[in-house]
């Protein structure tokens, strides 16, 4: 009965997968499994695993420094390339220049946080086109949102500005349909956060300094005006576009 039971087991099914990178050194440490199961199998130093497994069978390969994997096997091996994950090195700054610590970077697929130098480092990034923006621990600092095109094996660089938003605006608009706000200076868009939106109303934290409140209706600029804010200002402003 024992001799029985260990033959039964010598003879189970088993893929046995090895990892490397672009280059075709081993990846260790690699997790891999059967697609559907939660339980995964690591790669050795050699970029070895072994699965319990009979195909044919999809098994995903993953690894925090590479990009995924997904591969549809008809024998009992396999060899899987796996090729880098972009990575993303920045630094964040307030409009005054300062680094701009504990602001929180979000991007395609997760999020980082600034240390006390204003930097971040993210080492799994994903693939292709995303957006980048950031907003600091009380939603004082905010980011323009910026795109980028990340590639497999690419080191990229961004400096993100975080302005301030130490000021309260309530705008109230008139003869607008479809009226939407935005905030320029010097020709660039400018964030803002908004807390309240009404018909005919909205109150947004913005930026300090001089800026100009642009008013839209169907992405169109109808109306700008200059203004002057500073730090702790909760002003209201009255806009009547003309038909």
């Amino acid at each position: 009965m024992i001799l029985a039971i260990s033959m039964l087991l010598a003879a189970a099914p088993t893929i046995q997968v090895v990892v490397k990178d672009t280059n075709g050194s081993p990846v260790a440490n690699a997790e891999v499994r059967v697609a559907g199961d939660a339980a995964f199998v690591s790669t050795s130093a050699q970029g070895i695993a072994t699965l319990p497994a009979r195909p044919p069978v999809t098994i995903l390969v993953s690894h925090p420094d590479f990009l995924n994997s997904t591969e549809d096997l008809l024998s009992t091996s396999a060899a899987v390339r796996l090729g880098r994950a972009p990575v993303l090195v920045g630094v964040v700054r307030d409009d005054a220049g300062a680094f701009a610590s504990g602001v929180e970077v979000a991007f395609g697929g997760g999020h980082a946080t600034t240390d006390e130098r204003g930097a971040f480092r993210v080492v799994s990034l994903l693939e292709g086109s995303q957006a980048v923006n950031c907003r600091g621990a009380n939603s004082d600092l905010l980011c323009k949102e910026v795109r980028l095109e990340a590639k497999s094996g690419a080191e990229l660089h961004l400096e993100l500005t975080a302005h301030r938003l130490d000021a309260t605006l309530t705008i109230t608009i008139t003869n607008a349909k479809h009226p939407e706000v935005g905030f320029r200076r010097g020709g660039a868009w400018l964030p803002h956060l908004t807390i309240e939106e009404k018909p005919g109303v909205l109150t947004s934290r913005v930026p300090v300094g001089e800026l100009e409140l642009v008013v839209l209706e169907d992405g169109k600029p109808r109306l700008t005006k200059p203004l002057k804010l500073s730090r702790g200002d909760k002003r209201m402003e009255h806009v009547k576009l003309t038909k």
